[in-house]
């Protein structure tokens, strides 16, 4: 019974609906095809929000990865810092050691400035550096090229390491 009741008054809203809808369509004088021409635009703007959507959603994506980079960046450095400088100054230590015991070699440097960058010596925490160090200054005599060359290229492989 109720149903027999409610089907009646949904038609009429219906037709009321689409009655009011179509004068308020002539009364305005927008034609059909004016109508379907803003139908289709409004369609198209809808399809570029989309668009847009989608470009901001993969650039917020992207700049929260690049956030997430540099946080970890700078905890690294944050908790690393002082062993960071450490390596910084064990690393700079040994190229002192290098250029100045090469132009010592190369008659370039004089005693003192060698015995200068022999006291800091202590402060190089490199086992391969001390034990080159003492390699050559146990001979007793100047190293031969290859030698020297074979040195210093492990000192540098050292400076590498420390300053990874």
């Amino acid at each position: 019974m109720i149903i027999s009741l409610i089907r009646p008054i949904i038609i009429f809203s219906l037709t009321a609906i689409f009655a009011i809808a179509s004068i308020s369509c002539s009364t305005e004088g927008v034609t059909l095809e004016q109508f379907a021409t803003l139908s289709t635009e409004l369609a198209a703007t809808q399809n570029q929000a989309q668009e847009l959507k989608i470009q901001l959603a993969d650039a917020e994506f992207k700049v929260s990865q690049y956030e997430n980079t540099l946080r970890e960046y700078t905890t690294i450095v944050d908790a690393d810092y002082p062993n960071l400088i450490n390596r910084v100054e064990q690393a700079r230590l040994i190229i002192e050691l290098i250029t100045v015991s090469s132009a010592y070699d190369q008659g370039l440097a004089t005693d003192l400035e060698m015995m200068s960058v022999m006291a800091n010596v202590d402060k190089i925490d490199s086992a391969v550096v001390k034990s080159g160090l003492i390699q050559m200054m146990a001979d007793g005599a100047i190293m031969s090229d290859d030698e020297a060359g074979e040195l210093i290229s492990s000192w540098l492989v050292e400076v590498h390491k420390l300053l990874q």
